[in-house]
């Protein structure tokens, strides 16, 4: 069993108490580097950096390319999924500039994109873990305006699954 592992509550077996970062994962992975003159004996700062350039890298490739990430040890799928919007009119979101325009309200339909909207979603279904309900991902800021961005471009060609 790894440190990351063993971190857990006093008195409440198998709850984790402090959230686990990338120091975390980087001091587990320099105990478990067999030759320490290796060539994957790297410092904190390579570790860092190789990290966060895969990370931009899958990034793009969900964003651009529609690719399906399979996270490793069976947790789940990574993927932008394509939705019908609800026509719903709690649902809908104000176009504050046209309601102010035209001073009655104006929602998004976002028909530009035949009504569709576009979420960051983990599909939980594939994953071999207990309590997978109890976790949740959230993208950066970035990687959601990201989306946008794409939808709105004039060359944007890629299609999402549903």
């Amino acid at each position: 069993m790894t440190q990351m592992m063993q971190k857990t509550r006093k008195n409440i077996p198998n709850k984790i108490q402090d959230a686990l970062t990338l120091t975390h994962a980087y001091k587990d992975y320099s105990a478990n580097v067999k030759v320490k003159s290796s060539d994957f004996n790297v410092s904190y700062k390579t570790y860092r950096r190789i990290c966060q350039e895969f990370n931009k890298e899958i990034s793009r490739m969900i964003l651009e390319e529609s690719f399906v990430f399979t996270i490793p040890a069976g947790l789940g799928k990574l993927r932008i999924r394509k939705f019908p919007m609800s026509l719903k009119r709690d649902k809908l979101h104000l176009d504050y500039v046209q309601t102010k325009k035209l001073k009655k309200a104006v929602y998004h339909l976002n028909e530009h994109t035949n009504n569709m909207a576009y979420r960051w979603h983990w599909d939980k279904e594939t994953a071999i873990t207990i309590g997978k309900r109890t976790y949740g991902f959230f993208p950066t800021r970035p990687n959601k305006r990201r989306i946008a961005e794409l939808v709105f471009s004039k060359d944007y060609n890629v299609d999402y699954f549903e």
